[in-house]
């Protein structure tokens, strides 16, 4: 650019393209000329002991992937700098973030900055990483790269509701839209169209970007404020949480050897912990057996991040729950015991850690495919999550009060009295006592 003055518009174009597709892992392993990736080059140049797969490997393709992004949106800034000169001898005063920071963030700089607070502040899990930062790609699609933040508008917020209503389903892995522009594949007829709970998702990502930027002095308005797309509840398919006569039939199919989709330890313990427990599917699935264990003579699942590849989705969800004596007749520690004596290091040891989803995700597909398939409840709305909504529903209509029940399923409390003058919680007595309150069997 010194030699040449600015960008072409092809040039431009380049490198708008590679701030989109840069987090594309594709992109980065793909050369020509068999050429080897970018990342293999540099462990080669500097003769790093880095091998392909390792944890190492990885985080450098991250970090290369990040610095080129940031290496090209500080291309094109400095591009647009180059637009303007400035003639005036005297200093400008300072102004405020929404005159100046605003008026000159492009929109992917303000993604960027987002999503940077949001890792640094261990926010998000790698799953919400990987979703938001699709999410916000396609935002960028949607509006551009280069537009500033405070030139979108109402007007902008309606482009993106109207845009996502065209966007198919699995644009990017459906094969009639896989490998089309943005543009082209938001034409294609036949396939079948964005959600309309995904496409609130995007849209309530859009909504906490701005609010941030709002609250960070960027704009002066979130103009993404109440775009949802309101539902109508339709009856059984609304349903989230399982009737007493549902627990019923699901205990009896595990207990009583019901159904042949019961093979393995984690498809009778992990639903059994989930009825007493109310846990999040994850927070069962990557129990470690030290995790049961007494606290004030009651036995407890003690749900922590203390384990290596171990992750809980919010500082609330840190708990002590008490194991229900149904459980506990059921021969639990008993089966803690035989895992110990065979050297076993976690509850589930049959579950394997997926990247960006946990330990979970087999005992999910199972659950909600295969035995609810068995047990006639398939296509009701239920899922393995019903279970969480299946305790609080259950605790609230037993008069359990609320902050007590936020206490047991891990949901943050709300309140000074509660947040602030009540910060040793409640003990494990009075949440065994809540817990008691429930017969299953």
């Amino acid at each position: 650019m010194a030699d040449k003055g600015r960008l072409s518009g092809l040039e431009l174009n380049v490198l708008r393209s590679s701030i989109l597709t840069s987090d594309a892992p594709e992109i980065f392993n793909h050369t020509a000329n068999d050429e080897k990736p970018p990342v293999d080059r540099l462990i080669a140049l500097y003769g790093l002991p880095v091998s392909q797969g390792s944890d190492t490997y990885k985080t450098m393709e991250t970090e290369f992937r990040s610095s080129y992004k940031a290496y090209c949106q500080h291309v094109l800034d400095y591009d647009k700098s180059m637009e303007e000169y400035d003639l005036s001898s005297a200093a400008e005063p300072s102004r405020s973030p929404s005159s100046s920071e605003g008026m000159d963030t492009p929109l992917s700089e303000l993604v960027r900055r987002f999503v940077e607070e949001r890792v640094r502040g261990d926010n998000w899990t790698k799953k919400s990483e990987k979703e938001y930062r699709a999410i916000f790609n396609l935002l960028l699609a949607i509006l551009g790269t280069d537009i500033a933040c405070t030139a979108i508008n109402s007007k902008s917020a309606q482009k993106v509701k109207s845009t996502l209503q065209q966007v198919p389903k699995n644009i990017n892995s459906n094969p009639k839209t896989r490998g089309l522009t943005f543009e082209d594949a938001i034409t294609v007829v036949g396939v079948e169209r964005m959600h309309v709970k995904t496409i609130n998702k995007h849209l309530n990502a859009c909504h906490g970007l701005f609010k941030w930027a709002e609250k960070n002095g960027y704009v002066s308005k979130n103009v993404f404020t109440g775009l949802t797309i309101k539902l109508k509840k339709s009856g059984d398919g609304e349903r989230t949480a399982f009737s007493k006569d549902q627990i019923g039939k699901i205990l009896s199919a595990i207990l009583k050897d019901e159904t042949s989709a019961i093979k393995k330890e984690y498809q009778r313990w992990g639903p059994l912990i989930a009825i007493y427990s109310g846990a999040r599917l994850n927070e069962i699935a990557q129990l470690q057996l030290g995790d049961v264990r007494q606290v004030d003579g009651l036995w407890c699942f003690d749900i922590n991040e203390k384990a290596d590849g171990v992750r809980l989705k919010t500082s609330s969800a840190t708990r002590l729950i008490p194991i229900h004596s149904e459980l506990l007749e059921l021969g639990f520690l008993e089966h803690v015991e035989r895992l110990m004596k065979a050297g076993k290091q976690r509850l589930l040891h049959e579950l394997s850690l997926s990247q960006g989803t946990g330990y979970g995700r087999n005992l999910s597909r199972w659950f909600n495919g295969p035995f609810l398939k068995a047990v006639d409840m398939s296509g009701q709305g239920l899922v393995f999550h019903s279970f969480r909504h299946t305790m609080v529903t259950n605790l609230l209509q037993s008069g359990v009060a609320e902050p007590l029940v936020k206490a047991i399923v891990g949901h943050a409390q709300e309140g000074v009295t509660q947040q602030v003058y009540f910060g040793d919680g409640y003990t494990v007595a009075q949440k065994k006592s809540a817990l008691e309150m429930l017969k299953w069997k």
